[in-house]
């Protein structure tokens, strides 16, 4: 009687110890590690400041390194993606075929094809719309999905010059998604690198790990920078990111309690179109909604109340360092010269106090507009996908019901309106009130309207 085959967890851990042997024998360094579950586990107690991992880049994949390789096969312009992701992209679609490729160890390790469709650009449309009404992730997913597609049209067209055989658009689509959610840039140029075991690493904040390039030993380095028992997940940070960004570049998901920095600030964002302009909400202490509010009360006083505008996409995010501490925004601590025009304005006949009154009473309401614009989950049980989703959308909604309630105790407190009170207070998470009231006191007192 044959033995039955090994289970999907030995092989699993098989391909681990392969990798991790390979990573030695190029002279790397592997400590008390391994995969379980797709994710980075500590098979022994680790102490804070331990070496985790020292990879060679002789094991690593660089766009400059496969570059020259790639370009000297085809030769195309990507319209869409960042032409090293889609270098690196090309490559591995290329090599992964190859049983002598030496990274074949890492290869192993790599989700299998169609892995990635928990990406909301691999959703269907119909649940895009019904998952992620009123968010703007259905627009850049859509985009995502044709961008990627052009890209592969034109190195199709490319490949086919070269008389080279076609790479299937869902295996472009798979390497494409490897790279966005697994590469490190490193170094002044941005460098991107996919780095074996590393990227085994999922996000969390604040950091409990930190990675670099070690330019004397040639190799990537991780270390702990908190203790972990064994069996516990050792965790990387990709940076301070709304929980947005997460669903559409990785896949995933975090509950605002934990994408909230020490400070209490949460980095969940969400843009609103406020007199033809952006204003991008985020939950935090008075030093960031102060200055939120500013800017979306001066939108609202320019003019307009719309919320028109392209859809916001995420750029700003891309370019972020991890290297800037907790990776916090600088949301600033108010404009000095608009608190001296107010206070002028004030002197001269009163007409701040109405005026703020009436930008916090069209903020209010175009905060509502965008609240009834969200489409609820469905009934449970949730599919993760599901689940995902209505994390973003309801941390989405607890963002503008704060600035909402914010806007409306402004108006309470100028004695133009009903003050706080209404609205949905089960979208708030503990210590929002306080934050409330607190950002109100502080933007009166910085009017000198109190």
């Amino acid at each position: 009687m044959a033995p039955p085959p090994p289970s999907k967890k030995a092989k699993a851990a098989s391909a681990f110890e392969e990798c991790a042997d390979w990573i030695r024998s190029e002279g790397g360094h592997v400590g008390p590690v391994s995969i379980s579950s797709g994710a980075l586990v500590a098979t022994s107690p680790i102490a804070n400041s331990s070496r985790l991992l020292s990879v060679p880049l002789s094991c690593c994949i660089s766009s400059s390194a496969v570059s020259s390789q790639i370009h000297s096969l085809v030769s195309f312009a990507p319209s869409f993606a960042d032409p090293a992701d889609t270098v690196l992209a090309t490559f591995l679609c290329l090599d992964r075929s190859n049983a002598a490729s030496p990274f074949a160890p890492y290869y192993a390790l790599l989700p299998p094809l169609g892995g990635y469709a928990d990406l909301p650009r691999c959703w269907p449309d119909a649940d895009l719309d019904l998952l992620l009404g009123g968010t703007s992730l259905p627009a850049l997913a859509r985009a995502e999905r044709a961008g990627v597609g052009a890209d592969h049209a034109l190195l199709s067209a490319s490949l086919s010059a070269a008389s080279l055989p076609p790479i299937p658009l869902p295996l472009f689509s798979w390497a494409h998604a490897v790279v966005s959610s697994r590469s490190f840039c490193f170094g002044a140029s941005d460098e991107a690198f996919l780095v074996p075991l590393l990227c085994a690493a999922n996000h969390r904040r604040p950091r409990g790990a930190s990675y670099a390039v070690d330019d004397a030993k040639g190799a990537v380095e991780f270390s702990a920078l908190r203790e972990y028992p064994e069996g516990g997940e050792v965790w990387n940070s990709y940076g301070a990111k709304p929980g947005s960004y997460l669903l559409l570049k990785y896949g995933f998901a975090l509950d605002p309690g934990d994408n909230t920095e020490p400070d209490g600030s949460c980095n969940d964002t969400v843009d609103v179109g406020v007199g033809g302009r952006e204003v991008r909400l985020r939950v935090g202490g008075k030093a960031y909604a102060c200055s939120v509010l500013s800017e979306g009360l001066g939108a609202c006083s320019e003019g307009g109340g719309g919320g028109g505008g392209e859809v916001a996409g995420f750029d700003d995010f891309e370019e972020e360092e991890e290297e800037e501490g907790e990776g916090e925004f600088d949301w600033g601590e108010g404009d000095e010269e608009d608190e001296e025009g107010d206070d002028e304005e004030e002197e001269g006949g009163g007409g701040g106090r109405e005026q703020i009154s009436a930008a916090a009473t069209k903020f209010a309401a175009l905060l509502q507009a965008k609240l009834d614009s969200y489409v609820g989950p469905p009934p449970p049980p949730l599919s993760s996908r599901a689940a995902a989703a209505a994390l973003v959308v309801r941390s989405e909604m607890r963002a503008c019901e704060f600035y909402r309630r914010i806007a409306e105790s402004l108006t309470g407190r100028l004695g133009e309106g009903a003050g706080g009170g209404g609205g949905d207070a089960g979208l708030l998470e503990g210590g929002d009130e306080r934050m409330i009231e607190e950002t109100v006191d502080a933007f009166l007192k910085m009017k000198s309207l109190q």
